[in-house]
């Protein structure tokens, strides 16, 4: 009872959805994607109704039924892709769609859940370079010394491209972002992309989820990591091909990165089982390296705040232009894991 007119007569108007707006992402996305539409098929084949036919207290119970069943992480993800689906819709004229349900009862209730501040257990930075240092592989060895070191959420550094990366090396004679023109040894990490959009003429399967581009230094243990991970990796040096790619050629993508390291936390024992805060994981870098850095600073904490790409114009035209003393003061705290 689910199918509703799509531009695709002989597919369900969701199954569409999916197909068109997910196309290019990566398989977990897509797999997220089929969860909120299976559980969004349950809730309509249980009123016998089809999508066009929520209005505001459906759009409700639904949600209420989301709650009862999932974690908060969960609920937000399947409330949000069905949210998502509905603007999908409605920006491309589709017939039986002209509102969004889902979307005015989150802005005028919001009865989702509040996820409680996430505190997971802190490894020591031995710890974190035994773990990081177990890879063998400079690809899987590069990206996590770089998490680890900047703060940066996974998204961010996996859509890096050659552009964002200035590095004082002869082999490193790429153009690069104005930004980082004249600062060597920095990275530029955009406020683009967005999920699902192209940028830089290509279809990025993970955002930035930043409101304001940063550049960030690099210490010299990341930059030689960077440039033996360089060593090896495949393609051109074209200023807009990613910096971390696959045996493949092509971007590495968050499902095997995400596989990766779940296999390594499993290996040395910082694994808990599913959805457990301890647990290493992709995002626990983004954790780490912020308690890290924090706890490290003797001086003005902002400095990891504006790293971590958290606040707003005020702090971004604070460290737009690093002085020698903030970048020193940052590199001071920046954790080693070779030594």
């Amino acid at each position: 009872m689910s199918v509703s007119s799509s531009p695709d007569p002989d597919k369900p108007l969701l199954d569409w959805y999916i197909e068109a707006y997910h196309r290019g992402n990566s398989p977990e996305t897509v797999e997220n994607a089929k969860k909120a539409r299976r559980k969004f098929n349950e809730f309509l084949n249980s009123k016998e109704i089809t999508p066009h036919d929520v209005d505001r207290s459906l759009a409700f119970e639904f949600i209420e039924n989301v709650v009862d069943e999932y974690s908060p992480h969960y609920q937000r993800g399947i409330v949000g892709e069905i949210q998502k689906f509905y603007d999908y819709c409605l920006d491309r004229g589709i017939n039986d769609i002209d509102g969004n349900p889902i979307k005015v009862v989150r802005e005028d209730q919001n009865p989702l859940d509040t996820p409680k501040e996430r505190d997971p257990h802190m490894i020591s930075i031995e710890e974190m370079s035994e773990y990081i240092c177990s890879f063998e592989h400079p690809l899987y060895l590069g990206i996590t010394t770089c998490l680890a070191k900047t703060t940066r959420r996974v998204g961010a550094v996996l859509n890096l491209d050659l552009y964002d990366v200035n590095i004082s090396h002869p082999a490193c004679d790429w153009e690069v972002h104005p930004d980082i023109r004249h600062n060597a040894d920095y990275l530029y990490i955009p406020s683009e992309p967005t999920e699902g959009e192209k940028f830089r003429g290509e279809m990025r399967s993970v955002g930035n989820k930043t409101k304001s581009s940063r550049i960030v230094p690099i210490d010299d243990e990341l930059k030689n990591a960077i440039i033996w991970y360089l060593l090896i990796r495949p393609g051109s040096t074209d200023k807009h091909s990613p910096l971390w790619k696959t045996s493949y050629n092509s971007r590495l993508g968050y499902g095997t990165l995400y596989n990766r390291i779940i296999a390594k936390s499993k290996e040395l024992d910082h694994w808990y089982g599913a959805h457990d805060p301890h647990n290493v994981g992709p995002h626990y870098f983004r954790h780490w390296s912020t308690t890290t850095l924090r706890d490290r600073s003797t001086g003005d904490t902002g400095l990891v705040d504006y790293i971590r790409g958290d606040k707003g114009q005020d702090m971004k035209d604070r460290y737009t232009h690093w002085s020698d003393s903030k970048e020193k003061e940052f590199l001071d705290i920046v954790p080693k894991f070779f030594d």
